[in-house]
């Protein structure tokens, strides 16, 4: 069974959450801190600016003239270099940064057992727009009193799914002292090599532009289907189906183990 290359899968848990984002027709943006990797949005921060920009900087962070001295001749500031300092200034970069995850994959057991409690849970099928001339961009659309996008370049009722890249070592610094929000979105869709599996795709969001909290409405049609996990059970298979009663463009899979091979086929049901 083929899908389009704009198709685009969300892994989930069944649970009260879930059932209400998809009565609502809404999608959950969480907090990177709730990710299970530790060194997902990971920061490299650099401190370099004019003395008035320094100034700033050290009232903001309530520091002496002596700490101040201690960050300029670093320069570059870690966590293994400037321990809790290094954690508040990362906590204040990334704190309204919120994000929504997607797969260009279906059928990857590891994500099923992750992401889908142990394949009792589901896959959202999303059909998702391309952008003109860029290839790591995708785009979905919500209703367009739910975001307030205001700094995006596509309509003010969309926004980007962003291609995660995976590499070994971080994508460059951020500077603090400018703070410039897009100088961290590379941060924060680049991931370690070993992650490279789940083919991953992120809707990026800053919490001011979520007008409806955490979890803004998209527009349903882009809503194609959904894949039951091979050990989802009928009763939740069945409260799931009845949500979407009566909608015809709706198409329901299951996965199922095919014989001899560690590998996931899918059927419609």
């Amino acid at each position: 069974m083929a899908f389009s290359e704009n198709t685009l899968y969300k892994y989930s848990t069944i649970n009260h959450h879930l059932i209400n984002n998809l009565k609502n027709g809404t999608l959950h943006f969480k907090c990177h801190v709730k990710y299970n990797d530790p060194f997902d949005c990971r920061l490299k921060i650099r401190v370099d600016g004019t003395q008035e920009e320094w100034e700033s900087y050290r009232r903001i962070n309530d520091l002496n003239e002596e700490q101040l001295a201690r960050i300029k001749k670093k320069n570059t500031i870690t966590e293994e270099n400037s321990g809790l300092h290094y954690k508040q200034l990362h906590k204040k970069a990334l704190k309204n940064a919120r994000i929504s995850c997607f797969s260009t994959v279906f059928n990857n057991i590891l994500m099923w057992s992750h992401y889908a409690d142990s394949h009792k849970g589901i896959c959202l099928i999303f059909e998702s727009s391309p952008v003109p001339n860029e290839p790591n961009v995708k785009s979905l659309r919500f209703h367009k009193e739910d975001i307030n996008n205001l700094t995006n370049p596509l309509d003010d009722n969309v926004l980007p799914i962003l291609k995660v890249n995976y590499k070994a070592e971080l994508p460059g610094t951020y500077n603090f002292l400018e703070l410039n929000s897009a100088d961290i979105e590379p941060f924060l869709i680049t991931k370690a090599p070993d992650w490279q599996y789940e083919s991953e795709w992120r809707i990026l969001a800053p919490d001011d532009y979520l007008l409806r909290g955490d979890n803004p409405r998209y527009e349903t049609e882009q809503l194609k289907g959904l894949i039951f996990g091979m050990n989802c059970s009928k009763a939740n298979i069945g409260k799931i189906k009845q949500i979407f009663r009566g909608q015809l463009e709706m198409t329901f899979y299951q996965t199922f183990a095919i014989k001899d091979v560690y590998s996931l086929g899918i059927k419609q049901i």
